[in-house]
């Protein structure tokens, strides 16, 4: 049986969704903004700046490993819930 029309889901499940689908730009974005930022450093100072690429693997492993379990979490939790006794409280 559904209910509702397929098209009620609250706006926060679609601002949600838009961020988990923006968060690899921003990681993308973050890293070679770094880079640029740390060869500039580089360039213009007398400090030497460079980031490793093992930060920056150990930087998008950490991401990913805190994405996924974090959101698998809550997961596993409504999983082992019965939906009745679960909507009847929303």
């Amino acid at each position: 049986m559904t209910v509702g029309n397929g098209s009620d889901a609250p706006p926060a499940a679609a601002g949600g969704t838009a961020a988990v689908g923006a968060a690899p730009g921003v990681h993308g974005a973050g890293l070679v903004a770094g880079g640029v930022l740390a060869q500039l450093v580089d360039h213009l100072t007398p400090i030497p700046a460079s980031i490793p690429p093992g930060a920056i693997v150990a930087a998008l492993a950490a991401s990913a490993f805190t994405g996924i379990l974090f959101g698998m979490m809550p997961a596993a939790r409504a999983a082992r819930l019965d939906p009745i006794e679960a909507l009847r409280y929303e």
